[in-house]
């Protein structure tokens, strides 16, 4: 638990003025179940990332680094974990003067209290965190629907990794 809690100091302290300095810093709240029932909630915290490489791909292409608290709730046993990982969006602007549709795509990395859960052993406390999904901004408004997987990469095995569909409804500030 000491290393866990020492994680997220280190994830904040390095995370938080970079979040600080946004104009459009995110905070979003999430909820997800996987096939074995097991609840996800997670809170998250995004910042915009400049990058004039992905402006010269693409003008639609955004990146951003996201910082987030998950709980993993399996209604007997509960796993805690932090995870960061930079996430791509392809936004279709355009469309709408403050509608937005976009298709997002990440992977990161995360670190859980126990690797154990609901008969799954993931073997390793740090995971790594895939993500696919479709979204829409309203404004500052923003809904989402993904798809996250979380494994060890097969690092250690088993190697059993999570599967989850997660909701989520987030404000730009």
């Amino acid at each position: 638990m000491k290393r866990f809690i020492l994680s997220v100091v280190v994830f904040f302290l390095f995370i938080g003025p970079a979040a600080a300095s946004s104009s459009r810093v995110g905070l979003a709240a999430s909820f997800g179940v996987s096939k074995d029932d097991i609840n996800i909630y997670r809170l998250a915290v995004n910042t915009p990332v400049k990058s004039n490489w992905l402006k010269r791909i693409s003008p639609n292409l955004e990146l951003k680094a996201e910082l987030a608290y998950t709980l993993w709730d399996d209604h007997s046993q509960k796993v805690h974990g932090i995870a960061i990982a930079p996430v791509f969006y392809y936004v279709f602007k355009g469309l709408h003067p403050r509608i937005h549709p976009y298709i997002e795509g990440g992977i990161g990395g995360a670190w859980i209290d126990d690797y154990t859960i609901n008969c799954r052993n993931l073997s390793t406390n740090l995971q790594f965190e895939d993500r696919v999904g479709v979204g829409i901004r309203y404004g500052a408004l923003d809904v989402n629907f993904r798809y996250m997987h979380y494994s060890n990469a097969s690092l250690k095995t088993p190697n059993h990794g999570i599967d989850i569909f997660m909701s989520t409804l987030s404000w730009a500030f």
